[in-house]
């Protein structure tokens, strides 16, 4: 059980094969992952599996210096909350000035310290998708077996082996994925 992990993890890919090979042959992987839509990640973009494969090939111990500034520069609150549910209204604000991320990532980029974020952001949608298609390339075993979207900030998977795997279409879960996105952006009180 990895809940509200799975965002900070450095190489997303390694993660999941390092879970996979602790997983006895019928064990499940059981993931609570945060709903970008309902957090202080709305502004940012939903990762994507291209973004996963480039941190595992850098094979990094710490997260990559575009991260660090992306969670710093554009992490928000909903009238002073980091996380709220789908009928909340209210004005978005960032945590920080631009100019305090900027010296805040320039001492990162220069020290060895770790600072622990939300390095990848996921919809529902997005990250079935990602799961989907490291299978689909023979990067990880684990197939979806389980899923709910509490349409609360956060949505919930179970990964296994034996799983059948989502059954929904590669097309419709990156359709969908643009649609959960869009309802951040064209319903900005939302």
């Amino acid at each position: 059980m990895a809940s509200h992990v799975i965002e900070h993890t450095v190489d997303l890919l390694g993660f999941l094969s390092d879970c996979q090979q602790l997983l006895k042959p019928i064990g499940v992987l059981a993931l609570a992952i945060p709903d970008t839509r309902f957090s202080f990640d709305c502004l940012r973009p939903v990762s994507s599996t291209g973004q996963v494969l480039q941190a595992h090939v850098e094979q990094g111990k710490r997260h990559a210096v575009g991260k660090i500034f992306d969670e710093l520069a554009s992490n928000c609150l909903r009238d002073g909350a980091i996380a709220w549910s789908s009928g909340s209204t209210g004005q978005l604000a960032f945590f920080r000035p631009l100019s305090q991320a900027k010296a805040i990532m320039e001492q990162y980029q220069q020290g060895d310290m770790f600072l622990d974020i939300h390095a990848w952001q996921f919809t529902p949608s997005s990250f079935r998708l990602i799961a989907g298609d490291l299978f689909a390339l023979g990067l990880i075993e684990l197939r979806e077996q389980f899923f709910e979207d509490s349409n609360e900030r956060e949505f919930f998977v179970a990964m296994s082996k034996q799983a059948v795997g989502c059954q929904v279409s590669r097309i419709e879960l990156a359709q969908r994925t643009v649609l959960e996105q869009r309802a951040i952006i064209t319903n900005p009180t939302r």
